[in-house]
């Protein structure tokens, strides 16, 4: 249960609401931003920013920065464009890790891993943020062994002659 505001100034109490109401939903407390506290969706936006003059100077791949774009985009869905980054915990990280293990193949699950690790670091070491961010022990990637074993599930990809006939 929490409290917003008396019935005599109801519009108080709304706006109150409103600013809980996206950490409420998520399942985490609720904290009132602060002027100097970073939001997922301004770290997002700077890192591109900066990466982007990366791809703009020669020094990124353009396929990088679209990859690096499309992990912030999942992060952003996932965890909230208005989410306090200093509120964020291991708990909230295992939780998107677990998902992210569910939908993608280990390939991708151990890129996205570690592109939102560069994200929060960059954040950090350029002094967007106030401290650096606990991502927890259960934030990893697949192991060797489950890389390994999806490999021998989906088998070779070789094309047989009559294939390779069919493709010339």
């Amino acid at each position: 249960m929490h409290f917003f505001g008396v019935w005599a100034d109801p519009d108080a109490a709304l706006a109150k609401y409103l600013d809980a109401r996206d950490d409420l939903q998520a399942g985490r407390i609720p904290r009132k931003l602060s002027p100097t506290t970073v939001d997922l969706g301004v770290l997002a936006n700077n890192f591109l920013r900066q990466w982007d003059e990366k791809v703009k100077s020669g020094s990124l791949s353009p396929w990088t920065f679209v990859d690096y774009r499309d992990c912030a985009k999942l992060l952003i869905e996932t965890l909230g464009r208005s989410t306090a980054v200093e509120t964020l915990a291991p708990i909230n990280f295992a939780g998107l890790r677990n998902g992210w293990a569910s939908k993608y193949a280990s390939g991708r699950l151990n890129k996205l891993v570690t592109m939102t690790r560069t994200i929060f670091k960059w954040g950090w070491e350029t002094d967007l943020l106030k401290m650096p961010v606990k991502l927890g022990p259960d934030f990893k990637g697949a192991s060797k062994r489950q890389i390994r074993e999806q490999s021998n599930a989906v088998g070779q990809k070789l094309f047989e002659a009559d294939e390779l006939q069919t493709l010339l």
